[in-house]
């Protein structure tokens, strides 16, 4: 299974039901969250956008009205796996591909604690 999260520069979609939802500061930058749009087309874990304004999409839309360079970004996981990929207005979209995956390292583990006790384990030191 996979989930999206989803948000465009200038192709900008809303809420569900017809309803646009756009906030302030979003509008403002020209990026608004259109996630439940994208997990709309998702079809068997899979997704596919052809050649084609994005914007025409149901649940997108653009508040920059012009010429401004229009792209979507998506975050999503795979597999247990975060991936993120960003394409222009107009470029195909194929969803999930292995060169989307976020390769994020691992956290290292803390060092374990020095004990000042002698270790049960080791000889008695000789008298």
């Amino acid at each position: 299974s996979s989930s999206s999260s989803s948000s465009t520069n200038g192709v900008n979609g809303g809420g569900g039901d017809g309803e646009v939802c756009v906030h302030g500061r979003e509008l403002e930058l020209g990026v608004v969250d259109v996630t439940r749009a994208v997990q709309y087309l998702v079809e068997h874990s899979q997704l596919q956008l052809y050649t084609f304004s994005k914007g025409s999409l149901t649940g997108f839309w653009d508040p920059t009205v012009g010429n401004a360079e229009k792209a979507l970004r998506i975050w999503y996981l795979f597999r247990h796996t975060p991936h993120e990929t960003t394409v222009l207005d107009h470029e195909p979209l194929e969803l999930p591909l292995s060169s989307h995956r976020k390769h994020i390292r691992p956290q290292q583990a803390p060092p374990p604690p020095q004990s000042s006790m002698p270790n049960s384990d080791s000889a008695p030191p000789p008298p």
